[in-house]
């Protein structure tokens, strides 16, 4: 059977990073595999682009988020909290605010960064952002990303409790307010968890649709004016789109050859 000669120089690539734990560079890489430095670099570009690989900061490639996810590797939420970390504080500062990532993983709700305000009246999210999330802003969003079929799953093992008189409390509600975030791609909320508590959310894209994830900003209602929530809401689709970038690259400018 003929073989795919550019197919079979991918995967020698692909297969040499991921027995380089630590990252290996273009030039170290095309020493190993004796495949032109040209070829190396171009194969290993294309790669990154697609999120099959990623770079440190010493320009090291490493396996990326895309293929972690197709073989659900151990360490693909670690990948995606090393990668988010740094725009999920710069947005902390930003609004001087306590700021949540969370991912839909395999239908459970999975905290994966979380930063609490600095402020002395600040908003504190249960160590179990899955059981409350129909009354949170960052759950509704990931709830508005489940399949039908897990959302019924859901609303059957979680008691939809009423903790204060805004809280959501019917499933026929909840549907329909899910149909409300989705068509924004955002979510808010007001004294639906806790008095005196709001939060503010948006969906953190993926084109491949192999993972949902939503970051969301809380904060005491008191602070949370229409033109404060404008504001952090900027804030938050800026974020969201680098963070959409770090872990997927940005896909959206390519155009077919």
């Amino acid at each position: 059977m003929p073989l795919v000669l550019s197919l079979d120089k991918s995967l020698d690539v692909l297969e040499a990073i991921a027995g380089h734990s630590e990252g290996i560079g273009t030039r170290a890489l095309a020493k190993q595999l004796r495949i032109n430095l040209t070829s190396v670099h171009n194969i290993a570009a294309t790669l990154k682009r697609r999120g099959y690989l990623r770079q440190d900061a010493g320009k090291r490639f490493l396996l990326g988020p895309r293929l972690m996810f197709l073989a659900r590797h151990a360490d693909f939420l670690n990948v995606m909290t090393e990668s988010a970390l740094p725009h999920v504080r710069a947005l902390a500062k930003s609004v001087g605010e306590s700021v949540l990532l969370a991912a839909l993983v395999d239908g459970r709700i999975v905290r994966l960064v979380y930063m609490v305000s600095p402020q002395a009246l600040a908003v504190q999210e249960p160590e179990d952002v899955g059981s409350g999330a129909y009354c949170t802003a960052t759950g509704k969003v990931l709830l508005a990303a489940m399949s039908a079929h897990t959302l019924e799953a859901y609303t059957k093992e979680t008691p939809l409790v009423r903790y204060t008189l805004r809280t959501i409390a019917s499933s026929t509600k909840l549907r329909a307010e899910l149909e409300r975030v989705r068509h924004r791609g955002a979510a808010m909320t007001t004294d639906e968890m806790c008095e005196g508590v709001s939060g503010l959310a948006v969906l953190v894209s993926d084109p491949w649709r192999s993972i949902a994830a939503a970051l969301g900003v809380g904060a005491p209602t008191v602070r949370f004016g229409h033109k404060r929530r404008q504001l952090v809401l900027n804030e938050l689709r800026k974020t969201a789109a680098l963070i959409a970038r770090a872990w997927w690259s940005d896909r959206s400018k390519e155009k077919p050859a």
